[in-house]
């Protein structure tokens, strides 16, 4: 598993970003909690309800501050 760190401007971690084996990217805010996924293969981003956002990766536009 592949796993990115999101950070703002001062260096604090924000999120992450995890890949696992099937391609799933799936957002944690810095606390651990699931934020959402995006599934490269039907090109949807959904919240941890399942509801769709949008197409494409939007994953960052899930981040709350």
């Amino acid at each position: 598993m592949q796993e990115v760190l999101l950070r703002d401007q001062l260096g604090m971690i924000i999120g992450r970003i995890s890949t696992d084996y099937k391609g799933v990217l799936t957002l944690r805010s810095s606390l651990g909690e699931v934020l959402g996924t995006y599934d490269p293969k039907t090109n949807l981003t959904r919240t941890f309800l399942g509801q769709v956002v949008g197409t494409g990766n939007l994953l960052s536009m899930l981040i709350k501050r």
